[in-house]
């Protein structure tokens, strides 16, 4: 919710693909910064900064909060997930704000989830019902 909110595109990523996969993923997609909370034992695109999570959460922590931005447009791309599709390489399904939102409403409709609904998904970010459930 973060990155929608600053109008920034996410793009989740498997950490189990192959440093090979994860390089085209990288390459595809143009990162400007990359969170992570491992070392990384891959090289990152040019102009992609490299910062842990940790460091990221305290450096967000110590700043005075931002104002808040205009909403994006509900078309305009939001998430990235990586697919492997029917070749077996990663590819790029742009999802949109508006997708997101339909997709969770959907999500939370035919799963009857309401305000005193408690559930717990274990599926990852970089899956779409991961993203999605925990929007």
């Amino acid at each position: 919710q973060a990155a929608m909110r600053l109008g920034a595109v996410f793009v989740p990523l498997n950490w189990r693909l192959a440093g090979a996969e994860r390089q085209a993923i990288l390459a595809d997609c143009g990162p400007v910064l990359l969170l992570h909370d491992a070392p990384l034992e891959m090289a990152l695109p040019v102009g992609c900064l490299s910062v842990e999570v940790a460091a990221f959460a305290r450096a967000v922590e110590a700043q005075a909060p931002a104002p808040r931005r205009p909403l994006p447009d509900s078309d305009a791309p939001s998430i990235i997930l990586y697919t492997s599709g029917t070749s077996g390489r990663p590819k790029g399904v742009v999802v949109t704000e508006r997708n997101a939102l339909a997709t969770a409403v959907n999500f939370g409709v035919l799963g009857r989830v309401g305000h005193a609904s408690v559930f717990l998904c274990d599926a990852p970010m970089f899956h779409v019902i991961g993203l999605i459930t925990n929007l």
